[in-house]
């Protein structure tokens, strides 16, 4: 594998091949006021790790956040092997139902854009 692959999908939950060596950059953006929360599996040095991506009430068209990091992208640095990246996506209406109350099958998101982008360099 040269580059990443689509998996497979079932709804907002998806997994993603990551080839040896590849760095990966995640960012999303909320499109709609609700509440939204991204998941992120992955592994990094040997250890399982979970991001958990958020944004803020009544906030559209904003990138939004690691909820540990503050950060608006989740980067993850080449590994020695092929790796997995699994993600899902909730949501809810209710302003009282945010972050991790969020990730719950009953919150599941119904709809996902995924964009993918190459960026290969030379020097």
């Amino acid at each position: 594998m040269s580059r990443p692959v689509l998996l497979s999908h079932i709804g907002t939950r998806f997994q993603i091949a990551i080839p040896t060596g590849w760095f990966t950059t995640i960012s999303t953006v909320s499109r709609k006021i609700y509440n939204h929360l991204v998941t992120v599996d992955y592994e990094e040095s040997g250890h399982r790790e979970t991001a958990s991506i958020a944004d803020r009430y009544n906030v559209s068209n904003e990138l939004m956040r690691d909820m540990t990091t503050r950060e608006i992208a989740l980067s993850i640095t080449s590994q020695d092997g092929p790796q997995t990246i699994a993600i899902n996506t909730y949501y809810s209406t209710d302003s009282t139902l945010a972050g991790d109350l969020l990730q719950d099958d009953l919150y599941r998101s119904t709809r996902a854009n995924v964009i993918t982008a190459c960026h290969l360099y030379s020097a």
